[in-house]
């Protein structure tokens, strides 16, 4: 009903609950909680989703293990993309490399962030412009370090449209070999 409701005891369904919450324990370790060595102490709420199969409710988001899976064979995909397109293992590793450091661009140094950046344009230049996708690549690239730390619903989504850019990458290469 759009209220914020707070109870000793979690709900046995999800009827009439959008999103739940649960209080977790700083550094207590005897509660069975989880243990965050920060020197404070407290407690952090944790989401909490349904789980259908199991009637249960749970801290992962109910497609984590499809989104894991999915996530390993597009990035396969990906990685044989840039292969078909000319690319190396090399390259596809400096791609994520690549990645990772502008995920966090403000914790480091400016040579590595612009260095960075153009690994992906010089990679993506040269593997996609074989083929006319430049620009495709470097969209599919682009959402792993777009949104540095999105909770895993919009991880899902962001993931679900890359996953279908990939695949339209595919069909483009496919078309073009």
């Amino acid at each position: 009903d759009g209220n914020i409701y707070l109870v000793k005891e979690k709900p046995e369904s999800p009827v009439g609950i959008k999103k739940m919450y649960v209080k977790r324990s700083l550094g207590r370790v005897d509660t069975g909680y989880y243990v965050i060595y920060t020197g404070v102490t407290g407690s952090v709420w944790r989401r909490q989703y349904w789980n259908e199969s199991g009637k249960s409710w749970s801290k992962d988001h109910p497609n984590l293990r499809i989104y894991k899976t999915y996530k390993k064979i597009s990035r396969e995909l990906l990685k044989k993309i840039i292969k078909n397109g000319g690319g190396t293992t090399k390259d596809y590793n400096r791609i994520w490399t690549a990645c990772e450091t502008l995920k966090t661009p403000q914790i480091m140094k400016e040579d590595y962030v612009q260095r960075a950046k153009e690994d992906i344009a010089d990679i993506t230049a040269r593997v996609g412009g074989k083929w006319g996708a430049t620009d495709l690549l470097r969209e599919i690239i682009e959402l792993e370090y777009k949104y540095p730390k999105p909770d895993m619903a919009a991880r899902v989504e962001i993931y679900e449209h890359q996953r279908s850019l990939i695949i339209k990458a595919a069909k483009h290469q496919m078309r073009y070999n």
